[in-house]
């Protein structure tokens, strides 16, 4: 299940705005206790401000299990998915990515992306 956004998310049984703390809390806790339930995967996006944080209130990452972030990079088409949770792990690696016509693709040689700095493609091995 993929929920793409968290924040607007609304349940008329609940006084506030989507966004708001006890709306977010809310769907994320009924998201949360059907995928439990039901034993699937669940991916909760969530929109992230100019600074780089979660927008909203902070209470969606604590309640849900791990935190990624995927940011892109203009000049090369990369992209960086990074850990700021795990519950179950480490956060010490990264992955990095290259947006191509059929979409993402690993970068199994990301030392390239540095050592060939007059190209702006991402390498591929």
């Amino acid at each position: 299940m993929i929920i793409d956004s968290i924040q607007t998310m609304e349940s008329e049984g609940l006084t506030g705005l989507s966004g708001s703390v006890g709306q977010v809390r809310y769907a994320a806790a009924e998201f949360i206790k059907v995928a439990k339930t039901l034993n699937i995967p669940t991916v909760l996006v969530g929109h992230v401000t100019k600074e780089g944080m979660v927008a909203g209130p902070m209470v969606l990452s604590h309640m849900v299990d791990t935190v990624l972030f995927l940011e892109g990079e203009k000049n090369t088409g990369t992209r960086i998915l990074r850990c700021l949770k795990n519950r179950f792990g480490t956060i010490d690696e990264v992955g990095i990515f290259a947006m191509q016509e059929g979409g993402m693709t690993e970068i199994k040689n990301p030392e390239q992306l540095f050592l060939n700095k007059g190209n702006n493609a991402p390498v591929q091995s």
